[in-house]
């Protein structure tokens, strides 16, 4: 593929095959940019799928557990009930990173961030 890719572009360019072989690297490195790009997006979502997943079955189980303490006729305390409903009806994190940019290198960036902890 890759030698038909530089025989049309011989063929446009004239003789010149430095240029196309500069189109071609460029056209590569553009798709493989983009594939690992997708697939790093994919990743993100995947996770985020899973932390959300074991985080409900999480909430099941206490769920469950509550349901079961209150059917057996045990009386819990408030203080008792309270944890436990706050531990079920907490907000879930859906775990993907916010912070997407890239690395700044720059001084005053290393040093803002080292401060800031």
């Amino acid at each position: 593929m890759a030698k038909a890719a530089i025989d049309f572009l011989r063929e446009f360019s004239g003789s010149n095959e430095t240029s196309a072989y500069i189109i071609t690297s460029a056209a590569l490195l553009a798709g493989t940019t983009l594939i690992f790009w997708l697939g790093r997006v994919i990743v993100k979502l995947f996770l985020s799928e899973h932390h959300l997943r074991s985080d409900c079955q999480e909430k099941a189980v206490m769920t469950e557990a509550y349901l079961a303490m209150i059917e057996d006729g045990g009386v819990l305390a408030e203080t008792e009930r309270a944890i436990i409903l706050a531990s079920v009806f907490r907000s879930s994190p859906d775990g993907i990173v916010k912070e997407d940019g890239p690395v700044d290198f720059g001084a005053a960036a290393i040093l803002g961030k080292a401060l800031s902890r």
